[in-house]
């Protein structure tokens, strides 16, 4: 074969290796192309999906700045996408809240409640889950938060409608546990105003009697016969008992009214107060006395030696008043549904270490096993509409242990009775604000 045969031939596989070549990259662009859209397919279905969340979803990078941002970010902040792309988180939180994107390093996905703040300065309540990622050396934040503005509302709704709901309970109870005194009061006060027209008539003929008179018989005799109508024996013993018994009823309706002042103190609502527990106990007592009365015997053994207590007031009130209100209806339904006997309620207080206790044990059924582990729960209630004073254990527990730092628990056996133990700090470290217990969960 000639030379420029060779050549010939030599150019001709260049020329076929070319276009394999281009045939190859043509394939190769088409398919980079492909996935190109197949990835941007993927990332605007990912957006979609994140813009049809009910949550704010955003990722922060690991110079904590705003990488996305999707449409419910967009509707919760006021933000753009664009208008907060790379600028730092802390635009989003307020300053007692700083910290929440800030933390170091989470192993596992966390969960808090914080505050937002918006475009437009405003301050919102959220719960946030944060967690991290490691992306090409990079660490990226996921934040999914939600504004629970409308929730906490809502919770601070019903938490008022209850107080009113509790109010109403309670005034019926104290209307009748009033009535009964006033009722003995007016009783022995109308017997004295009889006895005294008796009387007055008698003192007026007495007055009349005139000692230098040289003959007294006859007056003497008509004021032995109207002393003798009047039956001043009689009036001797029964007038000294009417007296007692009406300043009885006195002293009664006296300790009532100071016990619901003491109870429904308004400056003890938003503000700490260092109280005598036992002192609240038993105004606590005398409040509730018509929803117990009727059912069980209450007793109490009080730690003479308990230091006050740091807490708000009103809200402890509440607390134990519910749990022993919730204690007289165990026993009652008992006494209707199985026949029990009389009950009875005893509350005991005592130091534990820097607490303390309150006990309150009840005769009464006990907690039937399938709803032990529900009774804390939100809105849980065995009870029908318009029975008990409004606050329920959910209440409770969000009284005693998020607002105080404190801890509730209780003891059952079916058929034997229930006793809770409540824990209060005596002196809590970090208490929530007076507003806060209107935006924790409620039962009914």
């Amino acid at each position: 074969m000639s030379s420029v045969e060779l050549l010939e031939q030599r150019l001709a596989g260049e020329e076929e290796a070319r276009q394999q070549a281009e045939s190859l990259l043509e394939k190769k662009s088409q398919e980079h192309l492909e996935a190109s859209e197949h990835l941007r397919a993927l990332a605007e279905r990912n957006q979609a999906i994140l813009d049809t969340a009910a949550e704010g979803v955003i990722t922060i990078n690991d110079q904590n700045q705003v990488e996305s941002f999707n449409r419910e970010a967009e509707r919760i902040f006021g933000y753009t996408a664009e208008e907060i792309n790379k600028q730092a988180a802390e635009v989003l939180v307020a300053e007692q809240s700083a910290d929440i994107f800030n933390a170091a390093e989470y192993l596992e996905e966390t969960t808090c409640e914080g505050l937002g703040k918006r475009k437009s300065g405003d301050v919102f309540p959220m719960d946030v889950s944060i967690s991290e990622v490691y992306f090409k050396s990079r660490l990226i934040r996921t934040a999914i938060l939600r504004d629970t503005s409308r929730r906490k509302m809502l919770q601070a709704q019903l938490a008022h409608a209850r107080k009113l709901e509790s109010v109403g309970q309670l005034a019926a109870g104290m209307a009748h546990e009033i009535n009964t005194p006033l009722q003995f009061i007016g009783d022995n006060t109308r017997f004295m105003k009889e006895s005294f027209a008796d009387l007055s008539e008698l003192l007026r003929l007495l007055s009349t009697l005139d000692p230098d008179s040289p003959n007294p018989t006859e007056p003497l005799r008509r004021l032995a016969e109207l002393a003798q109508q009047v039956e001043v024996e009689y009036l001797l013993k029964e007038l000294p008992e009417s007296i007692e018994q009406a300043l009885a009823g006195v002293e009664r309706v006296s300790k009532i009214v100071a016990a619901i002042k003491e109870f429904s103190h308004p400056g003890a609502e938003h503000q700490q107060q260092s109280i005598n527990l036992n002192h609240a106990i038993d105004s606590i007592l005398t409040v509730a006395h018509s929803q117990y009365s009727s059912v069980a015997d209450v007793e109490t053994d009080f730690d003479e030696s308990l230091p006050h207590v740091t807490c708000f007031a009103n809200d402890v009130n509440q607390a134990i008043l519910s749990v022993s209100v919730n204690s007289a209806h165990a026993i009652e339904d008992a006494q209707t549904q199985d026949g029990y006997e009389r009950g009875s309620i005893q509350i005991t207080t005592l130091r534990v270490d820097d607490d303390v206790e309150v006990s309150i044990r009840d005769t009464g059924p006990g907690i039937p096993e399938a709803i032990r582990n529900k009774i804390f729960d939100p809105f849980f209630t065995t009870k029908q509409v318009g029975r008990g004073i409004g606050q329920g254990l959910s209440m409770v527990h969000a009284i005693i242990v998020d607002r105080h730092g404190g801890s509730i628990r209780f003891e059952t056996e079916f058929g034997r009775g229930t006793t809770f133990f409540i824990r209060l700090p005596i002196h809590p470290a970090n208490q929530s604000t007076g507003e806060d217990l209107a935006e924790s969960p409620l039962i009914g």
